[in-house]
């Protein structure tokens, strides 16, 4: 897990992007070799009109690569059509085939790996619950395992509680200090709960929040251990030399009782996740 929290996961933009210049690298080398070796200039012009199919196939799929293989196919005609009396029909005819079986071939295999890789980040994404930065849960996480935790406490009639520690982020001088004190008090946090407790991280516009789901734990249970995480918070805080009156902020609910400010607390982290998705879609690292 150490890995994550220094590289981002990548998103299907960066490996579309990566494919696609990979894919240009391969065609154009071709085209090189092709030139070194002296080949007619349709065997050098054959290997370019690889991208337009690696980029169809890549950024549209299966229409988007067969698309592109006809596009390819026809120019190649075109440019080869002009040497059919030279070269002979028995030849012509056998290049221009190849060639457009080529360009299928390629097509159909880049759109179908594409596709696959896709599904596998896709999947990725789905079932990675990791916080990068911390190595805490996630509020994907949260939302998962607080809807589990309902639905068990309603079927057997028992109680869980939800704990909360906030800390606003204005408090921070630039984001490696923010960083630096962030993984502080994620690292305090957690060796501050039980083995069986699940705590989350989750950061909106203006503050980081720390989740902390408690199974079987009753009000005052949840509100005595409450209290020891704002010692312990502050204490961090405190050690960085940060001052905390006005900006850490701690809270307890407990199910059945809260169950409406729990919900109202899943829908706050549900729109921050959905948020963060989007931004992570788009490539953008926070």
């Amino acid at each position: 897990m150490t890995m994550r929290a220094v590289l981002r996961r990548p998103t299907f933009l960066h490996v579309r992007l990566l494919l696609l210049v990979l894919g240009v690298g391969l065609a154009m080398g071709q085209a090189l070799v092709a030139w070194e070796r002296g080949a007619p200039p349709t065997e050098v012009l054959a290997p370019v009109l690889y991208i337009p199919v690696f980029a169809g196939a890549i950024l549209a799929g299966l229409t988007g690569g067969l698309a592109a293989a006809a596009f390819s196919s026809l120019v190649y005609f075109l440019v080869l059509v002009d040497q059919s009396a030279s070269i002979g029909l028995r030849l012509f005819v056998g290049l221009l085939v190849s060639r457009v079986v080529t360009f299928v071939f390629y097509g159909l295999v880049v759109a179908a790996g594409s596709r696959f890789i896709e599904r596998r980040l896709r999947k990725l994404e789905i079932y990675d619950h990791i916080d990068d930065e911390t190595e805490l849960y996630n509020g994907s996480f949260f939302l998962e395992s607080s809807d589990l935790e309902k639905s068990r406490a309603t079927r057997y009639q028992t109680v869980f509680s939800v704990a909360e520690v906030r800390v606003d982020r204005n408090l921070f001088e630039g984001k490696r200090h923010h960083r630096r004190v962030i993984r502080e008090l994620a690292t305090v946090l957690r060796d501050g709960i039980r083995g069986v407790d699940r705590l989350s991280r989750v950061q909106d516009q203006s503050s980081e929040r720390f989740l902390f789901i408690l199974p079987e734990t009753g009000k005052q249970g949840c509100e005595t251990l409450t209290g020891r995480l704002e010692d312990a918070a502050r204490q961090v805080l405190a050690d960085r030399k940060v001052e905390a009156n006005g900006h850490l902020s701690v809270g307890s609910l407990t199910f059945p009782d809260d169950e409406s400010p729990i919900d109202c607390l899943r829908q706050e982290v549900a729109e921050v996740e959905a948020e963060r998705k989007v931004i992570a879609d788009a490539g953008v690292t926070v």
